[in-house]
C-alpha cells in the first residue's frame, strides 16, 4: 500500500459513487465549491495498491482562520475508507497524520460518517451486537481528541444524528412505515390533485430565499441570498434538484364544495362543521393570494445510492396543504428512480423528550418511518495546543456575537415581509 496525493478527480469520484461510506462531502464537485466560495485549498489524498488500484481516498479541506498562527486541515464526514479493514485504515490516518504535520497545521479534524451503534426510533439502544465505538477508541489511541457523544446541537461542524429513509422496496413498502396520519394526509392530498410538486427553475429560487426569511423571523439565523443558493446549484449540478410545490386553490375549492354537498358530509354535523371551515380558510386564501401560489420550496443533493433533504421550507399560511410532506414524497419517488436507496432527512438534535426544545423537528420526521442514525462524531489531531487554543476562542466567540446580532435583527425586530431585491 501507499499514500498518494493529488488523485484525478474523475478517478475519485468514482470511487466514492459506489463505497458503502460514500458521501458527497467526500467528492471533487463538493472540494470545488470549498475552494471556490469558502476559501479551502484543496488535495485529493489516498491510498493505492502496488497495481495503482484506489483503496481509500479523501478530500482534504485546507484553510487559515484569521488571528490564527497556522492553518487547519478538515476532512469533512471522513474517508472514504473501509473502517473495519484495520490495517488499511490504520495506515491511511497514519499517513494522514503524518501529511497534515508535515503542512505545519494547527489541528487535523475528522467527523467520518460511521454510525456509533443501531438504535430504534425512540433512540434506545438496539442489543444486537452492533457497535463502532472501538473505531472511536482506536482515533483516541492515535492521538487524536474526540468530542464526545454529546446531543446536538454542541457546536460540532456536523450533526452526530440524522434520521434515514430505507427507499430500496416499492412504494407500498416504504409508505407501510409511515405514521397513519402521515398517510392519511398523503392521501387526501392525492384524491383532491390540487398540489404539486416539480422541479423549480433558477429564477424560482427566489421562493425558496423568500420562505428561509420568513423562518428567520421565528429562529433569528441568517438567511442566505439567492446568490448562496445558485452557486450551489451550479457547483453541484448533476447531483442537486430544487423543487417548488404549489397549489391550484380554485380546483381545491371545487372539491371542498363538492364534498361538502355529499350526503356523507351532509349528514354528519361534526363534518359539515370541519368542511365549512376548510371550505372558508381556502376561499379567504383566494382573495388574498389569487388561484395559483408556491407554497414550499425544497434542495436534494444525491450521489450513488444516497440523497441528503438539504433545505425544505414552507409557506405559514399554507400549512394546511402539507407542501413539505409533498416535496418529500415526490423526491422519494425520483431519487428512487435516480437508484438511490437511503434517503437521508438530515439533522436533529438527537433528543426525543418533548421537552427538547427542537422535538417538533423530530416528530415531524419520525412520522416518515426513518431509522435513527448517531454517528461516532468529532476528531481533533492537534499539532499546536495553544494555537488550537486560540483558534477556538475566536472562532466560538466570533460566532457567539454573529449569534446575538442575527437573533436581535432578524427575531427580535420581527422584521416585515421578505422585498425580493432589485
Amino acid at each position: 500500500m501507499k499514500f498518494v496525493l493529488d488523485i484525478d478527480p474523475k478517478k475519485m469520484d468514482e470511487f466514492v459513487l459506489n463505497h458503502p461510506f460514500n458521501h458527497y462531502m467526500k467528492t471533487s464537485f463538493w472540494a470545488e465549491y470549498e475552494k471556490a466560495y469558502e476559501g479551502y485549498e484543496t488535495r485529493y489524498a489516498g491510498v493505492e495498491d502496488e497495481e495503482g488500484n484506489l483503496l481509500a481516498t479523501t478530500i482534504l479541506l485546507k484553510k487559515k482562520f484569521p488571528y490564527a498562527a497556522h492553518p487547519y486541515i478538515y476532512i469533512p464526514t471522513g474517508m472514504c475508507v473501509d473502517y473495519y479493514n484495520e490495517e488499511l485504515f490504520h495506515f491511511f490516518i497514519d499517513s494522514l497524520v503524518e501529511y497534515a504535520r508535515s503542512e505545519k497545521v494547527t489541528f487535523l479534524r475528522i467527523d467520518p460518517n460511521v454510525e456509533r451503534w443501531h438504535k430504534d426510533i425512540d433512540g434506545n439502544v438496539i442489543d444486537d451486537g452492533f457497535n463502532n465505538e472501538y473505531i472511536t477508541e482506536y482515533l483516541k489511541e492515535r492521538g487524536f481528541r474526540h468530542k464526545g457523544y454529546g446531543n446536538a446541537y454542541n457546536g460540532s461542524w456536523i450533526n452526530r444524528f440524522t434520521l434515514k429513509i430505507d427507499i430500496s422496496g416499492d412504494m407500498k413498502t416504504i409508505q407501510s412505515k409511515f405514521s397513519k396520519s402521515k398517510v392519511a394526509t398523503l392521501k387526501r392530498l392525492d384524491r383532491i390533485g390540487a398540489v404539486t410538486t416539480r422541479h423549480g427553475t433558477r429564477e424560482e429560487l427566489k421562493y425558496l430565499v423568500m420562505m428561509e426569511y420568513d423562518l428567520t423571523k421565528t429562529q433569528g439565523f441568517k438567511p442566505h441570498k439567492v446568490e448562496f443558493f445558485e452557486r450551489l446549484m451550479d457547483k453541484l449540478a448533476g447531483h442537486i434538484i430544487f423543487y417548488v410545490t404549489e397549489v391550484d386553490l380554485k380546483k381545491n375549492l371545487d372539491f371542498l364544495l363538492k364534498e361538502f354537498n355529499s350526503k356523507d358530509v351532509q349528514s354528519d354535523e361534526s363534518q359539515k362543521t370541519k368542511r365549512q371551515k376548510e371550505i372558508d380558510e381556502c376561499q379567504a386564501l383566494l382573495e388574498k393570494y389569487g388561484n395559483k401560489e408556491i407554497i414550499g420550496t425544497a434542495i436534494y443533493v444525491y450521489y450513488g445510492n444516497k440523497s441528503w433533504n438539504l433545505y425544505n421550507y414552507k409557506r405559514d399560511d399554507f400549512y394546511n396543504f402539507s407542501p413539505t410532506d409533498h416535496n418529500h414524497i415526490t423526491a422519494i419517488k425520483e431519487l428512487k428512480e435516480k437508484g438511490v436507496t437511503l434517503y437521508d432527512m438530515v439533522g436533529f438534535s438527537g433528543k426525543t423528550n418533548k421537552e427538547d426544545p427542537f422535538y417538533g423537528l423530530y416528530y415531524y420526521k419520525r412520522r416518515f418511518g426513518p431509522d435513527y442514525v448517531e454517528q461516532i462524531g468529532e476528531f481533533d489531531y492537534i499539532y499546536d495546543q495553544k494555537d488550537f487554543d486560540r483558534f477556538f476562542f475566536l472562532y466560538r466567540n466570533i460566532r457567539r456575537v454573529r449569534r446575538k446580532i442575527y437573533d436581535t435583527y432578524y427575531r427580535v425586530k420581527k422584521l416585515g415581509k421578505y422585498k425580493e431585491p432589485k
